[in-house]
């Protein structure tokens, strides 16, 4: 396999442009996540590819809700990377959904794909500006241990426990992170399917219809 994007550089230097546009909001919606990160991924689809240290090729947004990921690229031995942005305001608790298990598992059937997680914590001041914080992180999701993550059955997601807790490895496994990821699957749809039975056999009991009230 080739030697992948250097993402420890990417994100120092991406960092450091987030840092020094000093992107701002409406003092008024500073306690409205979604439109933080809205401001946040518009800025690093445009200049995430800057910040890459490798020679990439065909860098391509994303124009859909829907897509796995915000940006994508290959690199010159044409694997490909999907960036995906995930915000998290330092100041609340988050436990957010960091991809489809279903979609993740597709696209890991081509070992030349890698599914990359931005990580940006930040916090809003008085004034609406956005700081980010030094502890921005890029890397794999399989970097990420499965002691920080949760497969979310009824949501078909793979969380964060805590986006205010959490870690990424420098070196990661993907066989045994996916060996994992796959009973971690098992277990979350398991807990699916026992919700389901308790709720079908509420409703499997037999009632008089409609209910007649004594005056």
């Amino acid at each position: 396999m080739s030697a992948m994007i250097n993402f420890k550089l990417t994100q120092e230097r991406l960092y450091r442009k987030l840092r020094d546009a000093k992107l701002s909001i409406d003092p008024k919606l500073a306690n409205h996540p979604r439109a933080c990160a809205e401001l946040i991924e518009t800025f690093v689809q445009e200049h995430l590819y800057k910040c890459i240290p490798n020679k990439i090729k065909f860098y391509t947004e994303s124009t859909t809700a829907k897509a796995l990921a915000d940006v994508s690229c290959y690199d010159k031995d044409d694997f490909y990377y999907a960036f995906d942005v995930k915000t998290h305001n330092v100041d609340k608790w988050g436990m957010p959904n960091l991809v489809s298990y279903k979609k993740l598992d597709h696209f890991y059937q081509s070992p030349t794909n890698t599914f990359v997680l931005i990580i940006i914590n930040y916090c809003v001041d008085d004034d609406g500006n956005i700081v980010p914080s030094p502890s921005l992180n890029i890397g794999p999701i399989e970097s990420i241990p499965w002691k920080y993550l949760a497969v979310q059955g009824t949501l078909g997601q793979i969380q964060m426990i805590n986006a205010n807790r959490y870690g990424m490895s420098p070196v990661c496994n993907r066989p045994e992170w996916i060996e994992e990821f796959y009973n971690q699957v098992n277990i979350g749809i398991r807990k699916k399917i026992k919700l389901l039975e308790e709720e079908l056999k509420r409703f499997s009991i037999a009632r008089h219809w409609p209910i007649e009230y004594s005056a």
